[in-house]
């Protein structure tokens, strides 16, 4: 909650079962600390929901949120984040296979976040005990391969929405490990002239409308 008294989470509707299923698993852990704690843990339970749809639109002072939906098998969004202060504009689509509508909903955004799973892998691959047993425990085969294809985006294909959106900054995310980084960066670029930047885990970006 980092340091809120309230919290609202939005999705589409089985979000809402997720949060239901945190609450109850997490049930004896709340009352435990109601009982041992001077300090109040009202901010755990002052959680609401918003319902989020094709024409989802959520105003504060500080932001307006937009949404469309994705090509994904789950029902799955994009997000549109603008701040009214500095007009900066981010679009977040984490996890979609290529789908070219997304362009127009992320015109002449500051930053693209776009899915990149689809992607080369290091060539050669490191070998370690823990990658053997995990493919040991996950084979994939070429059809697995295909389907991730079709629902989910290569770098060059995150890059070609950039460039049609006109955007300013595209980031890659959503991206499996042990990939060839600096080949998925070449890709989006062949695509798109703009600024791209290969996300990673903990990274901190700071982004102003140019």
């Amino acid at each position: 909650m980092l340091g809120r008294d309230k919290l609202t989470v939005g999705g589409p509707e089985v979000t809402l079962s997720l949060l239901d299923a945190f609450y109850e698993i997490y049930d004896e852990d709340i009352k435990y600390k109601e009982r041992v704690t001077d300090q109040s843990i009202n901010h755990l339970k002052n959680t609401t929901f918003e319902l989020v749809s094709e024409d989802f639109s959520y105003d504060t002072d500080d932001f307006k949120l937009t949404a469309t939906e994705v090509n994904h098998p789950i029902e799955t969004y994009a997000y549109r984040i603008e701040d009214p202060q500095s007009d900066t504009v981010v679009v977040l689509s984490p996890d979609t296979g290529y789908y070219p509508p997304l362009a127009e909903f992320a015109t002449d955004a500051d930053v693209l976040i776009h899915d990149s799973m689809v992607a080369p892998p290091l060539d050669p691959i490191p070998e370690s005990k823990v990658l053997a047993e995990y493919r040991g425990r996950y084979p994939l085969d070429e059809s697995d391969w295909d389907t991730f294809k079709q629902t989910h985006s290569s770098a060059g294909e995150a890059g070609k929405i950039a460039n049609q959106a006109g955007v300013d900054t595209l980031v890659l995310t959503h991206i499996m490990q042990l990939r060839d980084t600096k080949q998925m960066k070449a890709e989006a670029e062949a695509e798109f002239d703009g600024k791209v930047i290969v996300g990673s885990d903990e990274m901190n970006l700071s982004f102003s409308h140019s």
